[in-house]
């Protein structure tokens, strides 16, 4: 009689599963596209598949965690996607767009630096949520500029250029880009806190004003995409000293509520003493 070792049997995998490494290679080949659009001279077309890399980003992540298929492998293929999405493909679009205008080494310069920093950023990430880190900064605040929000503020002249061309030629101050986006790059790779949409709540008063808002930029953003993406990514700039003060008083809100507690407990334990004193 022949026996069949189970051990080589495995139970199948659900197809609803691989759905977020789906969604994840998905932002890949978008990514790529990007790049090969910027190699045919359609700028427009490779800032629109860097900006939809983005947004699948932060769409992959939820889904894994919705559908219970996180996994090693989808985290370390999310992490490596998102390096060449947003380290790589952006700034080499830039790099393409630029080139003759501007030093081919001052530009490859910038262009290396950010990919540097776009790493470290990366990996910085990855280490905190391996070290499940119980700091509330960590969960209200991110370290550094987001790597999607770096990748698409790397891209903003493009933007710009699309719109206002006819106005003002922003290829003709070129060599002030590389040192823009070396300023960039220092974000990404900083530990300045950077606020979270993820645990900002609203009143139930509120709802309605966010949903009509919501609307209204859904139409302006069809309408003028290339004034909307640059005007809210100039505002998340000027947000980073409001989110560096409130975190600075979370920490110092931290510090006093460790304080108290701990007043608290030399409290106790003193009246502890002093009863058992009583007692003997």
């Amino acid at each position: 009689m022949i026996k069949i070792n189970n051990k080589h049997f495995h139970k199948p995998l659900a197809l609803v599963k691989l759905i977020p490494n789906l969604l994840t290679l998905m932002s890949l080949t978008i990514g790529l596209s990007s790049l090969k659009a910027a190699l045919d001279g359609n700028w427009e077309k490779s800032v629109v598949c860097i900006i939809i890399a983005a947004i699948i980003d932060g769409v992959d992540g939820r889904v894994a965690r919705f559908l219970n298929a996180t996994s090693p492998f989808g985290a370390e293929l999310d992490s490596l996607c998102d390096f060449a999405n947003f380290g790589i493909f952006p700034v080499f679009i830039l790099y393409l767009w630029l080139l003759p205008m501007v030093h081919p080494g001052l530009l490859w310069n910038a262009t290396v630096i950010y990919a540097i920093c776009m790493v470290i950023r990366l990996a910085r990430f990855n280490t905190n949520l391996a070290s499940n880190s119980n700091d509330p900064a960590q969960k209200i605040f991110f370290t550094g500029v987001p790597a999607p929000i770096g990748a698409v503020l790397v891209l903003m002249p493009l933007m710009l250029s699309f719109e206002l061309i006819s106005k003002l030629n922003i290829r003709s101050y070129g060599f002030i880009i590389p040192f823009y986006v070396i300023g960039i790059s220092l974000l990404l790779a900083s530990k300045i806190p950077t606020f979270s949409l993820k645990h900002m709540h609203i009143s139930k008063e509120q709802v309605w004003l966010v949903m009509l808002t919501f609307a209204i930029f859904t139409m302006e953003m069809l309408l003028y995409p290339w004034y909307i993406i640059p005007f809210m990514l100039i505002m998340y700039v000027m947000s980073i000293p409001f989110s560096i003060k409130q975190a600075k008083r979370l920490k110092v809100s931290i510090k006093e509520d460790k304080k108290q507690n701990l007043d608290l407990t030399l409290q106790k334990y003193s009246k502890k003493d002093a009863l058992e004193e009583k007692v003997k």
